[in-house]
């Protein structure tokens, strides 16, 4: 019964994120108390559905050793306990979550995603920025004789103009090559990938910035 709840908590919430979560959550268990399962199927996210017919659903139920009402309990019962979970990240980082309140929440820092307190940190920042175009963070990420000549807005229209296809192709390959040897000099560093290409490194203070990413 408690291996299942989690499960069950993750689908059912993460698809439901504009109606209060203890809702959803008690509309599950009261359709899992009269069986309406069809009901209970609704409530699940649409990936849970595209990979599980409403059959298979149904028939691991009725198969489970643990009743449908049994699993309702449980599911109500769970704001009261610590869940935790961790979604996977690009080179094998992970955010870690926990359900508490009755919702699935973030856990720690966020700014820890983009971590530049290392050379492969800093890559890995870089590359997550630009796929989810946070221009500010990838200021943040360049050298301050850089942030001194350009602006957010500057990143943005360098990123979606012209030479879009060209940068979309270097981020898909310093993606690929994310877990490539870097060969660290002191205060720089660099790592080759793709076609001959060459990331550049340099550290200021603390934390790398990326002096070129080619």
């Amino acid at each position: 019964m408690i291996r299942y709840a989690p499960i069950v908590l993750f689908c059912v919430v993460s698809c439901h994120g504009d109606r209060k979560s203890n809702d959803v959550l008690e509309q599950y268990a009261s359709a899992l108390e009269s069986k309406n399962y069809k009901q209970a199927y609704g409530l699940m996210d649409n990936d849970f559905r595209e990979h599980h017919s409403f059959e298979s659903f149904v028939s691991a139920l009725e198969e489970s050793p643990d009743s449908p009402s049994e699993v309702a309990t449980e599911i109500r019962s769970a704001q009261k306990k610590e869940y935790r979970a961790a979604m996977s990240l690009l080179g094998g980082d992970s955010i870690p979550m926990i359900f508490e309140d009755g919702a699935w929440r973030i856990e720690g820092n966020p700014m820890d995603f983009y971590d530049h307190s290392s050379p492969r940190a800093s890559l890995r920042a870089f590359v997550m920025a630009s796929e989810m175009k946070r221009w500010d963070m990838l200021l943040l990420l360049s050298p301050e004789s850089y942030r001194d000549k350009m602006t957010e807005s500057d990143i943005k229209s360098h990123f979606e103009g012209v030479d879009k296809e060209s940068i979309n192709k270097m981020i898909a390959e310093l993606k690929r090559g994310i877990q490539n040897d870097i060969n660290d000099y002191g205060d720089k560093a660099e790592m080759h990938y793709g076609d001959e290409r060459v990331c550049r490194f340099v550290k200021e203070g603390a934390n790398w910035k990326i002096l070129d990413p080619d």
